[in-house]
């Protein structure tokens, strides 16, 4: 009786190292698809977070708002623009521009302007349908619009 020798021959192990090397690129490019969803979908929580950062800020000043302007400087109150006279801080206004909304105090010669968030879309609703005055913000997204209601709790015009 002949004896068998134990092990792999040289082309069992070229093919296995074969194999091998195939799933290893294929698994690869998977992590690699998978990294860029996580950077992305990180990116836009982080985009979503500030723009809601942004509107809570836009509550605020509608909340302490003495009163809603049709006009400051060379600014017109309307759809995609909200002037608002609030205390301490002079006139602050919300604009939409090239896709960001906008907030900008202005104060005497004082100008400062800051990025609230990305929008799609964006408009300000005058509204005062019997529950009170408030100032409705729209915001347009990939899913649809999202209605933010801001109320003007001392009573100025909407």
């Amino acid at each position: 009786m002949k004896r068998r020798p134990r092990g792999f021959t040289l082309a069992e192990v070229m093919l296995w190292i074969a194999l091998y090397a195939v799933l290893m690129s294929l698994s690869s490019v998977i992590i690699v698809y998978m990294h860029d969803a996580w950077r992305k979908g990180g990116a836009a929580i982080e985009e979503a977070s500030a723009l809601l950062a942004g509107l809570d800020r836009l509550g605020r000043d509608a909340r302490a708002a003495d009163e809603r302007l049709d006009a400051a400087g060379t600014y017109r109150g309307g759809p995609a623009c909200l002037i608002l006279r609030v205390p301490g801080e002079g006139t602050v206004v919300y604009r939409v521009e090239s896709g960001v909304l906008l907030r900008e105090v202005i104060a005497g010669a004082r100008r400062e302007t800051t990025p609230v968030g990305r929008v799609t879309g964006f408009r300000f609703s005058p509204a005062d349908r019997g529950t009170g005055r408030f100032v409705e913000a729209v915001v347009g997204g990939r899913r649809g619009e999202s209605r933010y209601r801001f109320y003007l709790m001392s009573g100025g015009t909407p």
